[in-house]
């Protein structure tokens, strides 16, 4: 019998993201089939608003965020709330850096890459952060670009995308370069 987990909805507000240096996004999964087979629907966080988590182990210890996504939170509205307002800063002249971090099997790399459509040249509802951010950023360049062009408006993209996994870095760009320092 599955459990009523709450939901909370996160604001879109990309003024948010540009009062502040670093955000702290929290981001829940969903119980996996093999988990519910073993352990039930039983859960260790809950989740106590659009801020806070709740660890139930002895003492119980809330944590707070400056945002916690539940495990409905769509791959679509995820990049709406972090990926958007983040290309919007970089578009402003900022850095931008997105930061998975979390064990094996937490759903970092489905947050990030997700799924790519069938033909792999489209964004599918469940493709992650990074080609949602790459299709809108290259859009954006485009439009102002066009937008400005008897200014003559150029612009240049550096990007890396690192792994660091068992103490070693790999570049994802150029995986022979391995143990970057």
């Amino acid at each position: 019998v599955p459990v009523e987990v709450p939901h909370f909805e996160l604001d879109e507000d990309p003024a948010f993201w540009m009062d502040r240096n670093v955000q702290v996004l929290v981001r829940l999964r969903p119980i996996s089939a093999a988990e519910s087979t073993a352990y039930g629907q039983k859960r260790c966080l809950i989740q106590d608003s659009s801020k806070t988590l709740s660890w139930t182990g002895h003492p119980e210890t809330m944590f707070t965020f400056d945002h916690v996504a539940c495990e409905t939170i769509s791959q679509e509205k995820l990049f709406r709330v972090v990926g958007l307002p983040m290309v919007e800063n970089c578009m402003s002249g900022y850095n931008g850096c997105l930061f998975a971090y979390g064990q094996t099997g937490s759903g970092k790399t489905y947050t990030m890459m997700g799924e790519l459509s069938k033909d792999g040249n489209e964004l599918s509802n469940d493709s992650g952060l990074t080609p949602r951010i790459f299709e809108y950023l290259f859009a954006r360049i485009k439009e102002e670009e066009e937008r400005r062009r008897e200014d003559k408006l150029k612009y240049i993209c550096k990007c890396s995308f690192l792994e660091i996994y068992n103490e070693q870095i790999t570049d994802l760009l150029e995986p022979s370069s391995t143990n970057l320092q």
